[in-house]
């Protein structure tokens, strides 16, 4: 009497579609917890920044300025694309041909966008003066996976130049310094 060892059609195929069916209601999972963890990359990174762009304006005694970068060689395009920390001789937010580049960084996902918003002189960069502080103004980051209507964190700068992290309220919003509810 032969005795088979193989699987038959019906065993492989019973087989497979309950893996795929287990599969199907892990990869959503695994998707927010990649976009999670990358958020929280972002935040890290941004903080770096920030605080490297402070440190440097006070180690230095001049002014430093971070704005978005496209191409990380001059100011502009989107925060989420990438940033520059540069020596701000002339204090006008972009980098000027004989002012020094500290670092440069690249941007975020595209999957994801990351906004600034700064008040009341609504500049589209954040400056440290020579003592740390802010020029004349406080602002806010936060940062949008695509797949959401609200922020996942925000990253608030004082005039002090202090960085403090905020998360989402107990009904998924944040809310900035005016008030207002951040959205994306």
């Amino acid at each position: 009497m032969n005795k088979s060892n193989g699987l038959s059609l019906f065993e492989l195929l019973t087989v497979l579609i309950i893996v795929a069916i287990i599969a199907g209601f892990a990869m959503p999972s695994l998707r927010d917890l990649l976009q999670t963890s990358y958020a929280d990359v972002q935040r890290d990174q941004l903080l770096q920044v920030i605080q490297l762009a402070r440190s440097e304006a006070l180690l230095r005694g001049v002014s430093v300025s971070l704005c978005k970068s496209a191409d990380q060689k001059i100011c502009g395009g989107a925060w989420d694309q990438g940033q520059i920390v540069f020596v701000d001789d002339q204090e006008s937010g972009e980098v000027q041909q004989r002012e020094q580049v500290i670092a440069v960084f690249t941007g975020a996902s595209q999957y994801a966008h990351l906004y600034w918003r700064a008040f009341p002189r609504r500049q589209a960069y954040l400056q440290f003066l020579a003592d740390g502080t802010t020029h004349a103004e406080n602002g806010t980051f936060w940062y949008c996976m695509s797949s959401h209507p609200y922020p996942r964190w925000a990253i608030v700068i004082g005039k002090s130049g202090r960085a403090r992290e905020v998360y989402p309220d107990q009904h998924g919003k944040i809310i900035d310094g005016r008030g207002e509810v951040l959205q994306c």
